[in-house]
């Protein structure tokens, strides 16, 4: 059934036009054609509802009277039941070939309900025309780049200390702590200072 919007109140001759044509026959078939069309940028893919009622020259405003169909479907009931009201040429474009595949999936699971084994064969068969028609652009990714963090002073010392600590004498881890303590105080320097002193004094460090 064709789909109106909720809360949305027909005027009268709005009314009466839905009425006549609700009351017109619904067509027992009708015919879905996909076209691509590459000669203008971006790439599209139209899907042309009731395709068998247009002509080629309905199409030539949109750059499409030289577009070869490329394949073409049975349309399911509610496809023509929704399609039933349009009064001019409907078609879906896509870009993007996701899309595309999500949209007609939905739509031959409707058809395979009235032609079992029919959903299949065209999904199949639409599949295999991505890489011929291509479609949207290509997604870039930009490479990752590590940020290089530069080494402060304090991070270089503090790597010295606890690689090459264990070879400082008690002498040496003086005169740095003295250093600290009359100079800049980083806190971290003086734990690992005080740590190797604490060492020593356990026998753990050379005197």
């Amino acid at each position: 059934m064709v789909k109106i919007k909720e809360g949305y109140v027909m005027t009268a001759s709005e009314k009466a036009e839905f009425d006549r044509v609700n009351a017109l026959p619904r067509r027992q078939e009708g015919r879905i054609i996909t076209i691509s069309r590459k000669r203008k940028y971006p790439p599209r893919i139209y899907v042309f509802m009731h395709a068998e009622l247009w002509r080629d020259r309905n199409r030539r405003p949109m750059v499409l009277f030289y577009a070869y169909p490329f394949l073409s479907r049975a349309m399911n009931r509610e496809e023509i039941e929704y399609h039933h009201f349009n009064i001019r040429l409907c078609y879906h474009q896509y870009e993007d070939w996701d899309k595309l595949f999500y949209a007609e999936e939905l739509e031959a699971d409707e058809l395979d309900k009235e032609n079992p084994g029919t959903d299949v064969a065209f999904l199949e068969q639409l599949k295999s025309y991505r890489d011929n028609y291509p479609v949207g652009q290509p997604k870039a990714i930009p490479p990752i780049v590590k940020k290089e963090i530069a080494e402060s002073g304090e991070s270089a010392f503090m790597r010295e200390l606890i690689a090459n600590g264990h070879h400082y004498t008690v002498l040496q881890i003086g005169e740095l702590l003295d250093k600290e303590q009359q100079g800049e105080k980083r806190l971290s320097i003086l734990i690992l200072c005080g740590n190797s002193i604490k060492a020593v004094r356990q026998g753990k460090r050379p005197i």
